[in-house]
Formats: structure tokens, C-alpha cells, sequence
């Protein structure tokens, strides 16, 4: 049987970033980084039962999210994806399957499997293969779901570069990767290369059409680690560190959070009493507000992974993406954009709401 190696990886061709140096960032965060959010036993202690890509068999396999996996995070863009069905679903699970379909896969999507496999693991979840796309019920459910699905994984891909699934991963099985400098020794790895580091990641951030799309908001922020794949390195961030991990020019430099617009959400973003919670919530709000919607009625499924852990912190429903514990508060929020004939109303939500804006 042909396996995914050969059909997703090249005869000859090796992953250019080093896998075996990400594994060993992943091992020494798990054993050493606290990434409790809240009371995560509490929250996670039924486990969901989720379909996950098993990359070494070339298949789609019924799992939980006490599995070990990992995400992916990416646009779709405007391409016809090849997504699972209901219809295809029986014929997906067969091994090897996914082989036969390796030209319909999207770009991004083979190198995220290739990636996975080159690490010596075995699982990955990616919304289009692993949600039958055409079943109403079950997408309600993983939707419902989406906390426990980043929250759970080992780490999640981030395509960050990427505009659309067409495109490749960065640096997995191409060497699209550009240098950021280039410096005479190895050794000169001070002040200027950092600014250099952190000056290159925020033109990404603001070029980026991943950080304009609202799904991909909480996909990052609910992740416990994430791999930022973008056009000139890899980084690695969980709630304790910002560090690139691979370059052209050099690796293993660590950079200052404020790098990044938002955070892993971590203990520090639902405070210690409600009114610190609340400056959290409302910052969220703010960011995932700027964002850009395709359907409007998806205003809070998009949120509703943050939204679940901001009910357990406060104690009490969310009503219309308000918390009924602080209504009081949570009523007198403003538009950022006071000109109203900017203001586009959303009558899949009250006016009384931010979502119905």
C-alpha cells in the first residue's frame, strides 16, 4: 500500500524547517509550562469525541480529545474545498484513502499531514476533514465544541502567511522561507536581531489576511501552543514564551509579547474578581469586533469558544454575547467608529448587543 509519505512527501524531498528541534520545544513546554486557564478539569473532564486525521495511515479515524493531535488553524479562501461528507465519510476511514485523493487535498492541508508525519506523530484535526460539512447537526456540535478542540490539542498549526488553503506552509517541503538579515557570524545575535525579529513578525501580523478573519481568532487564543508558520520563520508561543524557532538567518531567538496583538489567553486574562474579568472580556471584544465576517450569523459561533470559558469564569449565562453577571456593565459598550453611517446593523442579534452590529 502506498503510504502518505509517498503521496504528500516527494521522493528525496525532506521537510526544510526541523522538525526534530520543534519536538524538542514541545517537550521541554509540556514539561515544564503551566497553561491552566481556569479550571480546566472542571471545563474538560468528559472528553468530546472528535474525527482526526491519522497521518500515518492515510485515513480518517473516530477519536476524543484526551487523544494526543494537532490542530490546524488557516483561511480557506475562495477555493472549492475537498471537504468530508456523509457521503464519503464511510470511504475516508478506510486506510490509504486519503491517498487517492492527495490532488483534490488543498496545498496547505497536504503540508500540515506532511508536517505532522515528519514529527514522528500521529493525529491532526482540520475542520474540513474532520466536520461532515454537509451535516447540520454535527457542525452544530463541533462549533458548540471549538474551545475543547484547540484547548485540548498538543499545539495548533497557524498558517499565518498563508491567504488561502492553496497555499503552501512555509518551509515544510519547499524552501520558500526568506532571511531576515544576514550577518557574518552566527554569533552576532544581539539587539539588532531582535529588532530585525520583531519588526519582520509584526509586518506579518498587519499584512496577514489570517488575522483578519473572525474564526481564526479564538483558534489561536484558545490553542495551549501554537506554531506561527509564516513567510520568513516558524515561531513557537504558548502563554510563557514568543520564540522563533527556525530562519534562514538564525534560530532560537526569543521576542517580547508585545509583538503580537493578542495572547494565548491564559490565568491573567479573566482577572481575579469580576471587574478585571470583565476589562479582559471587553478587550476581546474590542480585537474579534475589528475582525471580518462572511456570514453574518456567525457573529458569536465564531467567539463562542471564549465566550464558554467567560461563562464559567463569571458564573452565569451569556445572553447575546453579554454576560448576565456584569449585564450592567456589558450593556454600555460603544462603537469604536462613532460616524453611524459606518455602523452596519446585523438582525441576526439585538440592537442592544455588540454582536448586532
Amino acid at each position: 500500500m502506498e503510504s502518505v509519505h509517498d503521496r504528500f512527501i516527494p521522493s528525496g524531498v525532506q521537510p526544510r524547517i526541523s522538525p526534530a528541534q520543534i519536538c524538542l520545544f514541545l517537550q521541554q513546554c509540556e514539561k515544564y509550562h503551566d497553561h491552566s486557564r481556569l479550571d480546566d478539569s472542571r471545563l474538560y473532564n468528559k472528553p468530546i469525541t472528535i474525527t482526526l486525521v491519522d497521518v500515518m495511515e492515510s485515513r480518517l479515524v473516530t477519536g476524543s480529545s484526551r487523544d494526543r493531535y494537532f490542530a490546524l488553524s488557516y483561511v480557506w479562501g475562495e477555493l472549492s474545498m475537498f471537504q468530508a461528507t456523509m457521503t464519503n465519510k464511510p470511504l475516508l476511514e478506510m486506510p490509504g484513502s486519503l491517498n487517492k485523493f492527495a490532488k483534490e487535498i488543498p496545498k496547505l492541508i497536504q503540508d500540515a499531514i506532511s508536517f505532522v508525519l515528519a514529527m514522528g506523530e500521529r493525529y491532526l484535526w482540520v475542520d474540513s476533514l474532520c466536520i461532515e460539512q454537509d451535516n447540520p447537526s454535527q457542525k452544530h456540535d463541533q462549533i458548540s465544541q471549538m474551545d475543547g478542540i484547540y484547548s485540548q490539542a498538543v499545539a495548533t498549526i497557524v498558517a499565518l502567511s498563508s491567504p488561502s488553503a492553496a497555499s503552501a506552509l512555509p518551509g515544510v517541503l519547499i524552501d520558500n522561507l526568506a532571511a531576515l538579515a544576514s550577518y557574518e557570524s552566527t554569533h552576532d545575535l544581539g539587539s539588532r536581531a531582535e529588532a530585525k525579529l520583531a519588526a519582520s513578525l509584526e509586518q506579518i501580523i498587519s499584512e496577514s489576511h489570517y488575522e483578519t478573519r473572525v474564526w481564526t481568532f479564538q483558534e489561536r487564543l484558545l490553542s495551549k501552543r501554537c506554531l506561527l508558520f509564516t513567510n520568513t520563520g516558524v515561531y513557537f508561543q504558548c502563554s510563557e514564551i514568543l520564540m522563533l524557532v527556525y530562519n534562514k538567518g538564525f534560530t532560537l531567538r526569543e521576542l517580547n509579547f508585545n509583538v503580537l496583538p493578542e495572547c494565548i489567553l491564559s490565568k491573567n486574562n479573566f482577572g481575579s474578581d469580576w471587574t478585571s474579568a470583565f476589562s479582559g472580556y471587553a478587550r476581546l471584544v474590542r480585537d474579534y469586533s475589528k475582525r471580518h465576517l462572511s456570514y453574518a450569523s456567525d457573529a458569536l459561533n465564531a467567539f463562542g469558544g471564549i465566550l464558554k470559558l467567560f461563562k464559567h469564569r463569571f458564573e452565569g449565562d451569556i445572553i447575546s454575547g453579554l454576560p448576565v453577571r456584569v449585564l450592567d456593565e456589558a450593556l454600555l459598550w460603544v462603537p469604536v467608529n462613532e460616524d453611524a453611517q459606518q455602523r452596519i446593523r446585523n438582525n441576526y442579534f439585538p440592537s442592544w448587543s455588540w454582536a448586532g452590529w
